[in-house]
């Protein structure tokens, strides 16, 4: 359970299939982070271009990125996979062809110390859908909404 006096951590799971041509800005848009994420884990899933050799490059130069291989399972195993390695507070699912603005968790972090009952932060972060959750979060109806006007895209963010 987090301390209602420290930052919140977060984990970045990005399943990646034959994405080669979105993988430079896709994790660039991670990396220029105003508030960073602690872990970005990639989980290849048995992808037959170039993307594997360049997350391999990529992942020697930035610690804080950690690659996955795996036979062709689909979407939800792959990110089944790294939910398994995720040690973030909060999970953060990206697509390997999405890019996020440059406060997307700075923003989450903001509200989520303003209401520290946050469960699930929803935004549309240009053509994504952003679903932060606590690791141990099982979903449930929501006894409340909070609609909060602080992220670029005015998220409505949900409350327990």
């Amino acid at each position: 359970m987090m301390s209602s006096h420290r930052i919140p951590t977060v984990s970045v799971i990005i399943p990646n299939w034959n994405c080669a041509p979105w993988l430079p800005e896709a994790m660039g848009s991670l990396l220029r982070q105003s508030s960073p994420p602690e872990q970005i884990i990639v989980i290849d899933d048995g992808s037959s271009d170039s993307s594997v050799a360049w997350l391999t490059a990529f992942a020697a130069q930035h610690p804080q990125v950690i690659l996955l291989s795996g036979e062709r399972g689909g979407v939800s195993a792959a990110r089944m996979k790294g939910l398994s390695v995720a040690t973030g507070d909060f999970v953060y699912f990206m697509d390997a062809d999405d890019f996020v603005s440059t406060d997307l968790f700075a923003d989450f972090r903001r509200v989520q110390a303003r209401a520290m009952k946050i469960s699930i932060c929803s935004a549309l972060a240009r053509k994504c859908f952003l679903m932060c959750l606590p690791r141990s979060a099982t979903i449930k109806p929501f006894t409340s909404v909070m609609s909060v006007d602080c992220c670029p895209a005015a998220a409505p963010v949900y409350v327990r």
